[in-house]
């Protein structure tokens, strides 16, 4: 069976009506000179909110492709369960590899989070750049949806909003609650549609920190016996968390 390409392109360059797409710039490059795709070739297309569009290539220049939709189906490969993953800023490296990878898992939204062990916050530059690695990880995925990147937030901060999550959780090295048993019984009943997963820094969360969480609501669990790199925590947390869940039925 021959590979499936997929591109990226915005919504506003799919004409629905017209049953035709563009791409363009970086997408229509790679397309053109790197896969030396050609008209008559058949791609897939994604807008990153939700649209796949099977496509056939019916007209080429240097950075534009032109595309006619032959098929559409929405969200397809995407969770049922919104997860966010809050992560600690952590080097810079790093970071951007736990984007990749929790793209790559299926999370909804990543927030980057500022905490007494932070490291320093990342710059315009820095953001573009991860918002390039939640693109590319969505096509290598074969999703429909790219991440949310929310701005930085401070702890305190993300703890005022965690109401708004049907579950809410904060790994902890030190907490008794295996993270697969307490998220694994809540799946189970169906009532969760959201949630929340924080991840540390480099040393964990503080004391004090922990303790703000629980006042908030927020059920401290245990990624296992080991202590774990703040990256790997993260995609070992979202791993849990995806391996029980179905993908979305419309």
């Amino acid at each position: 069976m021959a590979e499936r390409r997929y591109f990226y392109t915005a919504p506003e360059s799919i004409d629905s009506g017209l049953s035709i797409l563009y791409l363009i710039d970086d997408e229509a490059r790679h397309c053109l000179q790197v896969l030396r795709m050609k008209s008559g070739d058949r791609c897939y297309v994604v807008n990153g909110q939700g649209d796949e569009y099977e496509t056939e290539i019916i007209e080429t220049v240097r950075d534009r492709v032109v595309c006619k939709i032959l098929n559409h189906r929405m969200r397809p490969n995407e969770l049922k369960v919104e997860i966010t993953l809050a992560l600690a800023l952590i080097k810079k490296d790093r970071f951007e590899w736990a984007l990749e990878k929790a793209t790559e898992l299926g999370v909804h939204a990543v927030i980057p989070l500022k905490t007494g062990r932070s490291v320093v916050e990342p710059g315009f530059q820095k953001i573009r750049r991860w918002e390039k690695t939640l693109i590319a990880a969505m096509k290598q995925s074969e999703r429909s949806m790219v991440p949310v990147l929310r701005p930085v937030t401070d702890f305190h901060a993300l703890l005022a909003e965690a109401d708004n999550y049907d579950m809410a959780l904060i790994a902890h090295e030190q907490s008794a609650r295996p993270m697969i048993s307490v998220a694994g019984e809540r799946l189970k009943t169906g009532t969760v549609r959201s949630l929340l997963i924080g991840i540390g820094p480099e040393g964990g969360f503080t004391d004090e920190e922990i303790q703000s969480a629980r006042r908030h609501h927020l059920t401290d669990v245990s990624l296992g016996p080991t202590r774990l790199r703040s990256e790997t925590a993260a995609i070992a947390a979202v791993a849990v968390i995806a391996g029980q869940l179905h993908p979305w039925v419309p």
